[in-house]
């Protein structure tokens, strides 16, 4: 069983036009007795930008936001960390959610979702 410490998340302000994006972490912790694995997928709730291969961008193809480890396996009793990365290109409100689905060794077995 995979857990957060919360759901809803909010990006700090950030500079526009930074050559390296802000890097958030979110703790995820496996509470169960088994192993089990995840895989992100990532959504843009903010209108007028594209999903594509699991990246925000602009019509130049700029990473506005993304997950750096989109997948993995958690030991029982381990904790990690998913590196979300974020990196406006304008001054305004974005809005993104990271569903989460976990898996044991054979199927999916929850899924989690999270609001920044």
């Amino acid at each position: 069983m995979l857990t957060l410490r919360k759901n809803t998340f909010t990006l700090p302000n950030v500079p526009i036009g930074l050559l390296l994006p802000l890097t958030f972490p979110i703790e995820i912790n496996n509470v169960g007795t088994a192993n089990v694995s995840y895989k992100i997928q990532t959504r843009e709730i903010t209108p007028g930008y594209n999903l594509q291969n699991r990246l925000f961008l602009n019509a130049r193809n700029f990473k506005i936001f993304d997950v750096k480890n989109q997948q993995g396996t958690l030991n029982p009793g381990e904790r990690q960390y998913l590196y979300c990365l974020f990196r406006p290109l304008e001054q305004k409100v974005y809005e993104f959610l990271i569903i989460i689905s976990v898996f044991d060794h054979s199927q999916q077995i929850d899924e989690i979702e999270v609001l920044f």
